[in-house]
């Protein structure tokens, strides 16, 4: 059975980014919702501008777990020390 595509809503800042092909990779606080379990490459996802807004296509190519301190601007966010995954994305144009 297929796992239903990981749903993220973003902040339109984010979501044009990865419209506009600037940017590939998703970064999110490894855990519960976000591990090795739930993020494979191949898997789909939808991105989402907000909640209820345009959405995008794309498919989990691969990916890491990053120190938020080593993430630009990821330490506005969460502490410096959170263990985040990074997740390199193929966005469907």
């Amino acid at each position: 059975m297929l796992a239903k595509p990981l749903f993220v809503p973003l902040k339109g800042e984010w979501f044009d980014k990865f419209a506009d092909g600037s940017k590939d990779v998703e970064y999110r606080k490894h855990g519960p919702g976000w591990n090795e379990r739930t993020v494979y490459a191949g898997r789909r996802v939808t991105l989402s501008r907000g909640y209820s807004g345009a959405r995008l296509d794309a498919v989990v190519v691969s990916f890491e777990l990053v120190k938020a301190r080593d993430v630009p601007r990821a330490t506005e966010i969460y502490p410096p020390d959170a263990t985040l995954i990074a997740v390199k994305l193929n966005v469907r144009r």
